[in-house]
C-alpha cells in the first residue's frame, strides 16, 4: 500500500534525478600528480587546457569510482567531437600516484570508464590527457565523476508534491529500509546545519520514501537532502542526495 501511495503522489510531479541539476564548474587540472586539484561528485567539470590535467578524489566510504564524459543521458557531442589525433586518455592512479589502477582511451561512443574500487579515506588521482576539444571549435572538455557504494546506493528522483504555506509533501525513490531527510533554508550546509528527521516508516529495498514537512514559513524557499539507511546495522549511502529546492506559497 505504501509503495502504491508513493507512486500515485509522485505521478503528478516533475521528476529531477537527485534533485537539482549539477552545476558547470570551470576547473583546470594540476600539471602533475603533486599538484592535483581536488574534485567531488555532483559537479560538471570543464577543462580549458589541452595538456594533461591532474585531479584528486578522496572516497568518503568504500565504493566504486567512474570517470564520465556523458551528460543529459547522452554524449556531449558539442564538447567531444571525434578527432583521430587525440585519444582522450584517462588514467586513475593510487598509492601516491605510483600505482596505475586504470587506463582507458575513450572512443567517441564510450561514455564512462570501468569501475575502480576505492576504500574509505583513500585518495585516487585522475589524469586526463589528449582531450578531443583541444583542436576544434566545439568547446572545452567536460567530465564528471560518479562514486557509489553498491551495497547502499543513493536515493534518487527527489521531488515535491502538494504544498501549503506551511507544509510540503516530499518524496524519493531507492534503496533503503529507512531514510534520513535534512532540510533548511535554501543554501544551507547539510553537514553542519538544517533539521534532520527520519521518514518514520520501514520501506522496501526498491521502494522509496515519502514525508510531509510541517512548520514551514510561507513564501520561503527550502532545500532538502536524503540519505538511505540500508540495513538494521545502520549502513548508509555515502552521500546525501540533493539538494532539491522548493518554495512555499504566500
Amino acid at each position: 500500500m505504501k509503495k502504491i501511495d508513493l507512486m500515485l503522489k509522485l505521478l503528478f510531479c516533475v521528476v529531477f534525478v537527485n534533485g537539482a541539476s549539477a552545476q558547470d564548474v570551470y576547473l583546470d587540472g594540476g600539471e602533475d600528480c603533486g599538484s592535483a586539484v581536488p574534485i567531488t561528485v555532483g559537479e560538471n567539470y570543464i577543462s580549458t587546457v589541452c595538456d594533461a590535467g591532474w585531479y584528486a578524489f578522496t572516497a568518503p566510504c568504500d565504493g566504486n569510482l567512474q570517470v564520465n564524459h556523458c551528460g543529459d543521458g547522452g554524449l556531449r557531442d558539442y564538447a567531444l567531437p571525434f578527432n583521430g589525433t587525440y585519444g582522450n586518455i584517462r588514467r586513475i592512479h593510487s598509492g601516491g600516484c605510483d600505482d596505475l589502477r586504470l587506463e582507458t582511451t575513450a572512443a567517441w561512443t564510450v561514455c564512462t570508464s570501468a569501475d575502480v574500487a576505492v576504500e574509505a579515506g583513500e585518495t585516487v588521482f585522475i589524469e586526463i590527457d589528449e582531450q578531443w576539444s583541444c583542436d576544434n571549435d566545439n568547446g572545452d572538455y567536460r567530465f564528471d565523476i560518479e562514486f557509489e557504494n553498491p551495497a547502499c546506493p543513493q536515493p534518487n528522483s527527489l521531488d515535491v508534491g502538494s504544498m501549503t504555506y506551511e507544509t510540503a509533501d516530499i518524496g524519493w525513490y531507492g534503496p533503503g529500509l529507512d531514510y534520513e531527510v535534512v532540510y533548511g533554508l535554501t543554501g544551507f550546509d547539510p553537514e553542519v546545519g538544517g533539521r534532520s528527521v527520519l521518514d518514520g516508516e520501514d520501506g522496501d529495498y526498491d521502494d522509496g520514501g515519502f514525508m510531509t514537512l510541517e512548520g514551514l514559513a510561507e513564501n520561503t524557499c527550502y532545500d532538502y537532502y536524503v540519505r538511505a539507511i540500508c540495513n538494521e546495522e545502520g549502513l548508509e549511502s555515502c552521500f546525501l542526495s540533493g539538494p532539491f529546492t522548493f518554495c512555499t506559497p504566500a
